[in-house]
Parts: C-alpha cells; structure tokens; sequence
C-alpha cells in the first residue's frame, strides 16, 4: 500500500513537538503556462539549514494537469546523503530500500489520489542550503481553458494502525526539524511551524478569431470544420442558444439546466447561460434583423 510507505519512510522520526524551530515560510511557485506544455513548479523554503523531514498533501485540478515527475536536490538519494555525512559511514548503507515490491533510490515517495497528491520525504542529518525543496513537473492538457488554477499545500492525516498512528488520524506536521546531539526522539525531531504561500498555474492561451465572429477558429474548425458554418447570430442546432453562446459557456464550463455540456451539434435544453426564449433561432433573426434596421432607417 502506497499510504503504508509513507509511514514508513516516517515512523523513526514522527515524534510529539515540545521545541517548535524558527518558523518556516514554504512557497508553491506562479507559473504561466500554454495547452501542451510541460511545466516545472518549485516549492521552496526560506531557511533550509533545520529541516529532516516533510510530509504534505498537494491539490491540483488533475482533470487539466498531469503530474509526471517529482524532482528533489533537498532530500538527495540515499547514497549521496551517507556519502555527505561526517565521517562516512564504513561500510556504506545500502543505496536502495525495497517496500511493497517497489525499489527506492531515495526517501522520498508519493501517492496520487484523485487530484491530490501525498509527499513524504527525509534526510539523514539536517544542515543542506538548498531552498528548493522539490521540483514538480506537469504536463498541461491540450484542451484546458484560460484561467487561473491553484496549486496548494495542505497537512497530511494518517490513520495507519500498523506503522502507529490513530485508527481516527493523526495531523502530520508538514516540516519537521533536527536538533543536532539530542538523544531523546521527542525532542531531536521537533515540528517546524509552517507558513503557506500557495501558487498557481495561468493558463492564457492566444485565441486566433479570423471571421471577427466571438468564436475562435480552433473552436469553429473542431465542430464544424470551417469558419463559415457559426457567426455570432447561428444557432447551428436550432435550441435557443447561439452558436457563440455555446462557445462562450464551453469556454466556462457552463452546463445548461441539465447539467450537459454545450454541445453546437446537439439540442441543450433551456434555461442556461445565454438561453434566448422563443423566437430564438438563426431563421427568425436572419428575417427580423434586415426588417428591423429598415424600419429604423425610415423613421
């Protein structure tokens, strides 16, 4: 079980905090980003030098962001962290650790769920300057619409009885500290307080609009494959809403009082966003509209 290795990983140094450290400010970086592109997010600490551990819960909209790579100097392989240490251990530790049948260079795990996922990550001896804790890389989705999109950091409750913890859950401190001689687990493994900055990732794609119609030509190719078909006043499907209308809602989110999608090819029902009441099709206001402005001009 995924949740069951990041006790793991854990459960040495998880200890009651009575010596809280200086606190610590963690910022989830604000990045640009366009439909396709991979994108490196880096979460970053202001004072380095007491951190041992972190455990935290990221959230993300999974249903335009893909997360595929976690990157991290901070807590280095398994390796390299025994080679850093002062004399060097003789013979070394081993440089992997196997859990649940899965091979780890390592102490730094993850688990996706749904659009969250659960970090956990150690060091042998505290002390590193490095500010950036990890590196995340996405992969953005071709069909996600501009906007602004969260990336947050929250506390981890575990509820694994095996590896210790409380049948009803325990809040995991996100950063915990090391106090360098101290032989009591309690007090060499403090909390650190935590200051959350979260980011964000901004989608602001270029939209190409060549008929000057309200509806973007990427848009207008992919349902009806040209730009001739829809203009600001059609109603392709003849249900109330123009065929901008059904671009500007998709282009929201927007559902109709169905809760479908707005689709420029299938009837919506009424009574969403942009719903013009009868007569509301292509034919009466290609008949009215000519009408109407030569009445106008007469008076």
């Amino acid at each position: 079980m995924r949740n069951s290795i990041l006790c793991y990983v854990f459960i040495l140094i998880f200890s009651a905090s009575v010596q809280p450290l200086s606190a610590e400010t963690i910022t989830v970086s604000s990045i640009s980003a366009l439909p396709e592109e991979v994108v490196s997010i880096p979460i970053t600490v202001d004072i380095p030098e007491n951190i041992a551990g972190a455990v935290f819960t990221l959230t993300y909209n999974s249903s335009y962001f893909t997360l595929t790579d976690i990157q991290s100097e901070f807590f280095d392989t398994f390796t390299d962290q025994w080679q850093a240490l002062n004399p060097i251990p003789d013979p070394l530790p081993p440089g992997q650790v196997t859990v649940d049948g899965t091979e780890y260079s390592r102490p730094l795990v993850s688990n996706t769920i749904s659009s969250t996922t659960l970090f956990a990550a150690a060091r042998v001896k505290a002390g590193a300057t490095e500010t950036t804790l990890f590196t995340l890389q996405f992969t953005v989705a071709d069909s996600v619409p501009n906007g602004i999109y969260p990336v947050s950091i929250s506390a981890v409750s575990i509820s694994n009885t095996v590896a210790g913890y409380s049948a009803s859950g325990e809040v995991i401190p996100i950063l915990l500290g090391q106090v360098e001689g101290e032989q009591d687990l309690s007090l060499a493994y403090p909390a650190i307080a935590v200051a959350l900055v979260n980011g964000s990732v901004t989608v602001n794609k270029i939209i190409i609009d060549t008929d000057l119609d309200g509806i973007a030509d990427e848009w207008e190719i992919e349902n009806f494959g040209n730009l001739n078909t829809a203009t600001g006043r059609s109603d392709y499907d003849e249900d109330g809403y123009t065929d901008r209308q059904e671009y500007l809602n998709s282009l929201a989110g927007e559902t109709d009082s169905a809760g479908a999608i707005f689709d420029p090819e299938i009837a919506n029902l009424p009574g969403g966003t942009g719903y013009n009441p009868d007569p509301g099709s292509s034919s009466f206001w290609n008949l009215m509209i000519p009408a109407l402005i030569k009445h106008g001009q007469g008076n």
